[in-house]
């Protein structure tokens, strides 16, 4: 249980992080190409992967869930 609890914690940590960076990365160096049909390729990418992530940090939590609310303890 508290292997999870601190799994948890760092995978929250490390989404707070990724969206901070995010957002300052954004705001001050947005990507520029020399081509204009690159740049929406390179955000739809990077749309792609941080939906993924997403989609992956979600699927641990539903699990993590499922298994606390199922009455499983330890290993």
């Amino acid at each position: 249980m508290e292997n999870l609890q601190a799994t948890m914690s760092t995978v929250v940590e490390k989404i707070a992080t990724c969206e901070f960076y995010a957002g300052i990365y954004q705001q001050r160096h947005p990507i520029i190409m020399t081509s204009t049909t690159t740049t929406p390729g390179v955000d739809n990418d990077l749309d792609a992967d941080l939906n993924n992530l997403y989609a992956a940090v979600r699927a641990f939590l539903d699990k993590a869930m499922d298994y606390l609310e199922g009455g499983k303890t330890g290993m």
